[in-house]
């Protein structure tokens, strides 16, 4: 970690930051740790359990002192952890000029408070490089490799790479991507060199000691597939998130999952989201969190983890067309602070925010604003667990 746990105290954050507590049931928590064979409430018998008693007669010294042997050892506590989460992050087209312009710490500007936290991550849409030949495709984004440093500037710890963008301009787009967020200080999941590369955690270590494992998968397409020596992002498949999420849980203290997933512009998750969701936190996912509807979607309880389907566009050149064409919801984003703990179900706050069409970066959601804005981010009936 760059910095120690940063919260932002005062009238004015208390004016932006509307908070939505999810109230997360205990029952049938399954994040790492907690359930067979990986128990959180339970604490784990002494090696060799229970001394045998000992056949020499004991002396009057003996049974004044205590044996080290029947001492009760203390295991270390975990600590809490805040992640502050935001969704699609786009540099490209106009946030590129701008932020040539007005400098690098632009699209940011008028959220970087909202963005402290323990461990801060988003989804990065798009390459940061200046080589590479586009992809065939509708749209590809790609920004100058030193603007990398705008994520680091804004207080991003980690970001997504596995999604439909991060591929655009080839397999030197995505070396010259990760290059670029190494250089920023910028940790990147969810694509990489080869396919191990591609599928393994990022472990952040919070200042606090907490150990946060991130893993990325791409549901949609649209990209180069890692693969055994060839660069590319991590796909979505059921058994693949069920085994590296298994693994990370023996890395880290909490695991968290990035899934670029769903349909465009729908409001509500499909039934597949719902089904890699499923399988992450069976696996011992304490957090799932979506992006690529780039409108806001519903959050949901699973076996005491959460699951944030959508957090919308957070940095997006949207504007006055897209306002006409598309309506209200792309302009919708929340910026999410969720704590998690061994001790207590995950929580949810969350900061509503709106993008600037003339300005082309987030702002603060008006009062009215913010209203609609949780009201998208309603939570969803707690499903029963697949059967298995």
């Amino acid at each position: 970690m760059r910095r120690a746990t940063r919260r932002t105290e005062g009238n004015e954050r208390a004016r932006h930051l509307l908070l939505a507590l999810v109230a997360l049931g205990a029952v049938g928590v399954v994040a790492c740790g907690v359930t067979p064979p990986r128990a959180r409430f339970v604490m784990p018998p002494r090696e060799g359990g229970t001394p045998a008693a000992s056949a020499t007669p004991a002396t009057a010294e003996a049974v004044a002192t205590p044996l080290a042997a029947t001492e009760v050892p203390t295991p270390p506590s975990i600590p809490d952890v805040t992640i502050v989460a935001v969704g699609d992050i786009m540099l490209a087209r106009r946030v590129t000029t701008l932020m040539e312009l007005q400098g690098p710490t632009y699209p940011f500007e008028r959220v970087r408070d909202l963005l402290e936290g323990d461990v801060t991550v988003g989804n990065m849409e798009g390459a940061f490089t200046e080589r590479g030949t586009p992809l065939v495709k509708q749209y590809t984004f790609r920004t100058p490799p030193q603007l990398a440093s705008a994520l680091s500037l804004a207080g991003l710890d980690a970001v997504s790479l596995a999604n439909n963008h991060a591929t655009d301009f080839g397999v030197p787009g995505l070396e010259d991507t990760l290059g670029a967020l190494e250089q920023a200080g910028v940790r990147a999941f969810g694509a990489g060199l080869d396919a191990e590369r591609a599928a393994a955690p990022v472990v952040v270590r919070a200042e606090n000691g907490a150990r946060v494992a991130f893993l990325g998968v791409d549901d949609i397409g649209e990209v180069l597939w890692a693969g055994i020596g060839r660069p590319g992002v991590a796909p979505a498949n059921l058994e693949g998130v069920r085994t590296t999420v298994e693994a990370a849980c023996t890395e880290a203290d909490y695991v968290v999952v990035f899934a670029h997933w769903g349909a465009e512009y729908s409001a509500a998750p499909t039934a597949r989201q719902r089904e890699l969701a499923r399988a992450a936190v069976e696996a011992g996912a304490s957090l799932v969190i979506g992006a690529h509807p780039h409108v806001l979607q519903p959050v949901e309880r699973m076996d005491g983890s959460l699951v944030v389907y959508s957090l919308g566009n957070f940095v997006f050149d949207l504007d006055g067309d897209d306002m006409r064409m598309l309506g209200e919801g792309p302009f919708q984003a929340a910026v999410a602070r969720i704590t998690l703990s061994r001790s207590a179900p995950p929580r949810l706050e969350v900061a509503p925010v709106r993008t600037d069409p003339t300005e082309h970066r987030p702002r603060p959601a008006t009062p009215d604003e913010a209203a609609a804005i949780l009201d998208q981010l309603r939570e969803l009936p707690q499903t029963a667990p697949a059967p298995r």
